[in-house]
């Protein structure tokens, strides 16, 4: 009997040390999103990055990162960094269109078009890649084939998507090119 009771004290124990790695990662994270409600973003960061760390199960890591995609949306010149965090979040849940939403937005602004097309050309689910397919750009094809000509001729570009931008000094092409 005294062998039972000391086995159920020490499975007691391990137990609990077994669930304080669990409250210790609900008291980092609690602590983070404190900070977070109370817009301290750096001291949120490194909590929740802290909490990362302990995270346990793929609901923790997607708590943790959510969270972790919040705090960097505050902090200035953070597109970087969440795009890591976007990368990590659709790799836990591939079917959130949101996440692919955003990461595409993010390499929109940075003009990061073949990290665009790299994403897109990745996706699995048909009807989230269906959804960014307006970010998907195809290259315009030509009439004629590259090449010297004796003469002038007359060169058609050919695109399925909406329109062609082009400039005849190699700058960037925009909406307003001439």
């Amino acid at each position: 009997a005294a062998i039972v009771i000391i086995s159920a004290v020490l499975l007691l124990k391990f137990l609990d040390k077994g669930s304080a790695g669990k409250d210790s990662f609900t008291t980092v994270y609690n602590e983070a999103y404190d900070s977070y409600a109370a817009k301290d973003y750096d001291v949120a960061l490194k909590k929740f990055l802290e909490a990362e760390k302990l995270a346990d199960g793929n609901n923790e890591k997607i708590k943790v990162n959510k969270s972790l995609l919040a705090t960097y949306e505050n902090i200035k010149d953070s597109e970087d960094e969440q795009i890591k965090v976007l990368k990590t979040l659709i790799e836990l849940e591939p079917d959130k269109y949101e996440y692919y939403e955003k990461l595409v937005e993010l390499y929109d602004a940075k003009d990061m078009t073949d990290e665009i097309s790299a994403l897109i050309e990745s996706i699995d689910d048909v009807s989230i890649k269906t959804k960014l397919s307006d970010y998907s750009v195809s290259a315009p094809k030509f009439s004629e084939e590259a090449g010297e000509y004796d003469s002038y001729i007359s060169i058609k570009l050919i695109s399925s998507d909406k329109d062609i931008y082009y400039t005849m000094d190699g700058t960037t092409p925009t909406s307003s090119s001439d």
